[in-house]
């Protein structure tokens, strides 16, 4: 069943006041995501956080269109998700929907997923062909 049309303006409105009271949080982070605490150096930056240059497949990425390959052992991800109560949250980098319940799972292959949050980053850590 879809969600009425007010609902979806509520939650939508929430969002937009949510990432509007954005301060300069990840300053207090000890992050960017730009300049001299941007990506590049976010391994330098402290101790905690030494995956970031040590590692190989952490954020940021960049997908290169042309350099993809599609694995035909894909196999199609099945979601079996239930509505819940959740909480909207604004940590001054992202804005989050924390679910206070069993949501569902997300089922790849033969391994199951629980759904706990999700979150959108602004900007984007990630990049399609070079564009954030």
């Amino acid at each position: 069943m879809a969600a009425p049309l007010g609902l979806f303006s509520v939650l939508a409105f929430a969002l937009l006041l949510a990432a509007s009271s954005v301060t300069s949080h990840n300053a207090q982070e000890g992050f960017s995501y730009s300049g001299a605490k941007g990506p590049s150096n976010w391994g330098h930056l402290s101790s905690k956080n030494s995956a970031c240059s040590n590692g190989k497949t952490q954020s940021p990425v960049n997908v290169v269109k042309n350099q993809t390959v599609l694995s035909k052992s894909l196999t199609p991800l099945i979601r079996d998700y239930h509505p819940v109560n959740a909480t909207l949250v604004n940590n001054g980098f992202s804005i989050a929907i924390v679910f206070e319940e069993e949501v569902g799972v997300l089922m790849v292959g033969n391994k199951n997923y629980s759904f706990k949050q999700m979150h959108w980053h602004t900007p984007s850590e990630h990049y399609l062909d070079g564009a954030q």
